[in-house]
């Protein structure tokens, strides 16, 4: 967001022409790309490296630099190496559910919860018959995990260290108060999914039904 927030000449409105939204869908997307390709970068937020990933980030540095780096007359294919060096890939999500939940007194919550994949680990509590997650399949194991992710070196499995996750629950506020509640399903499509909504309602007035 921190990106698009440099074209408000091109947000899609009854102003604008198919040309501006179409380049800026197209800014959008590309801009989605350069930063997932950081996902591997990323690992349990309480470390030190991985703030420092963070920060960087959110800086004007790196949102100039992906804004340069954009072609407007073309892409890239995700394992070509121009977005990073490690590909992007996709896939379905299997195992999670978000809620997001306001009450009469404007106190706010959004939580998601995981299996992860297909019935998770596939083992039940015998005294539950609740159903173990396999979120320990989002560490590095030497392979891609469930979801297509391709290894990272950020994220091994390490004492204390909790597996890097795409979910992102996600409250925003202003100096009035309570702006929007958001989160999702969808594994490694969460954070785009996330960002495109609150833009679409945010930035663009659209309702949250429209913007969904």
């Amino acid at each position: 967001m921190n990106v698009m927030q440099r074209y408000p000449d091109l947000y899609p409105n009854s102003a604008n022409t198919l040309n501006d939204s179409v380049l800026f869908y197209h800014r959008l997307v590309e801009t989605y790309k350069y930063a997932f390709a950081k996902r591997s970068h990323l690992e349990d937020s309480q470390t030190s490296k991985v703030l420092e990933v963070l920060e960087q980030l959110r800086s004007n540095e790196f949102a100039h630099n992906v804004s340069a780096y954009i072609d407007d007359s073309q892409t890239f294919k995700s394992d070509s190496g121009h977005y990073d060096k490690t590909p992007v890939f996709m896939s379905e999500d299997h195992g999670t559910a978000h809620a997001s939940v306001v009450d009469s007194l404007g106190n706010a919550v959004a939580v998601t919860t995981t299996v992860n994949s297909y019935f998770g680990s596939k083992v039940m509590s015998p005294r539950t018959g609740i159903l173990f997650n396999n979120q320990m399949d989002d560490f590095t194991t030497g392979a891609t995990n469930d979801f297509g992710i391709p290894v990272s070196d950020s994220n091994w499995v390490t004492a204390g260290r909790r597996p890097l996750s795409s979910m992102c629950p996600t409250i925003f506020t202003d100096n009035n108060g309570l702006r929007l509640v958001i989160g999702g399903s969808g594994g490694p499509k969460i954070t785009t999914a996330v960002a495109s909504v609150s833009m679409r309602n945010l930035w663009f007035g659209e309702n949250i039904k429209q913007a969904i």
